[in-house]
């Protein structure tokens, strides 16, 4: 009729087939996927590029003074090893040379703490006087202590030079104390061969059993005292 115009659906929504909220909705939910998709692949490229990096800090510490190093860490999510926390850590190390301790400084295990296995095997390390000629320190658990051997030589001139002051802490007390003991003659070599059982003490090395002496004195400072030279170093 003349007086009375044709309804339009056209004239009250814009698209019949994808209203503006539809659209709305449709941009946001694509916005949501690509933010989850950026944030899934940073995590991952993180998860990846982290542990490689840590690791060549760490082998650069180990071989500053000498030697050669490989370090590999596990850990998920990998940032956790900021905090020098992981699943794993792993050293193969030869020739390390740690020269003798600053006083002011005590090597502690409370950098190897945070991880739940810890298998660390060094041939050749150099600790003032001694040459340790293989070190190997594991853990199998977060809640076990640490396993030990040290096989090492050294000889009555060597720690007749380095003994007392010059070295400090408990591998001076010790070394100090063999080289005024009965011992053999000066250049003869005095093999050392150790097995220890070793738990952290809010980080300081603990010798809770030690099988082996040497030149009759306890072994339990000398162990210590190496194994927390090692772990000052990573």
């Amino acid at each position: 009729e003349r007086g009375f115009p044709r309804y339009s659906l056209s004239r009250r929504v814009p698209s019949a087939t994808r209203p503006p909220l539809q659209q709305t909705f449709d941009s946001m939910q694509r916005m949501a996927i690509l933010t989850l998709t950026v944030l899934v692949l940073l995590a991952a490229a993180i998860q990846l590029a982290l542990p490689p990096i840590l690791e060549r800090q760490a082998e650069k510490e180990l071989t500053k003074h000498g030697g050669h190093a490989t370090v590999e860490l596990k850990a998920f999510p990998s940032p956790r090893l900021l905090f020098k926390e992981g699943r794993s850590l792993k050293v193969r190390a030869t020739g390390l040379v740690t020269p003798p301790a600053d006083p002011a400084r005590k090597g502690t295990l409370s950098d190897l703490d945070g991880f739940d296995e810890v298998d660390i095997q060094v041939v050749g390390m150099h600790v003032g006087p001694l040459t340790i000629a293989r070190l190997t320190l594991t853990r199998d658990h977060a809640d076990e202590p640490y396993r030990a051997n040290l096989q090492a030589t050294t000889t009555a001139a060597a720690v007749a030079t380095f003994a007392g002051g010059q070295i400090a802490g408990g591998l001076g007390g010790f070394l100090g104390g063999l080289a005024g003991s009965t011992m053999p003659g000066a250049g003869v070599e005095l093999p050392i061969d150790i097995d220890a059982t070793l738990e952290s003490d809010d980080g300081a090395v603990r010798a809770i059993d030690v099988a082996g002496s040497v030149a009759g004195l306890p072994a339990g400072p000398f162990v210590e005292a190496v194994t927390a030279a090692l772990a000052g170093r990573l």
